[in-house]
């Protein structure tokens, strides 16, 4: 567990220090709606050609809409319905349509709590990677602590 928690950190500390700071500038607000029509902005973000788009880190929010959990004892996959909740980063890539930003593709690392709906039970705490299409579907995997399992997730993605 220490050395994962430990690789994670150097992990993200390295694409801190690779990628320049303005990829981060903006990191709590929206997308500027002008951010391949103001030349400013271009500048400041550092985009030369529009039509090649510019990746940009994002704050998330994952709301899980089945949750595929490995059970050992029965040797296969079990779905759980809307099972966990979390937050994370996104490193998400924006191109230019209709004159507007449009994330067509990103990559987010997510720190997730399941839960039951009908219960009060024990909070399953998973660290977990998604890609997200089409700007909203997540699809991906991570590992569960709690169980001690892999999981794969299918859900949506609030964006900010």
């Amino acid at each position: 567990m220490k050395k994962f928690l430990i690789t994670t950190l150097l992990l993200v500390f390295t694409l801190i220090s690779v990628n320049g700071q303005n990829k981060w500038k903006g990191f709590w607000k929206p997308v500027e709606d002008d951010l391949f029509t103001n030349p400013e902005i271009m500048t400041f973000r550092g985009i030369e050609d529009p039509t090649r788009g510019i990746w940009l880190f994002k704050f998330d929010a994952q709301i899980t809409a089945v949750q595929l959990l490995w059970s050992k004892e029965k040797k296969k996959f079990l779905a759980s319905p809307l099972s966990s909740t979390g937050l994370g980063v996104g490193y998400r890539h924006y191109v230019q349509y209709n004159s507007e930003p449009y994330c067509d593709f990103a990559i987010n690392l997510l720190w997730l709590v399941g839960f039951e709906w009908n219960e009060p039970t024990e909070a399953d705490f998973s660290l977990a990677s998604t890609v997200t299409i089409l700007e909203y579907v997540n699809i991906g995997g991570g590992y569960n602590f709690t169980e001690k399992s892999p999981l794969l997730l299918m859900g949506a993605i609030v964006k900010f």
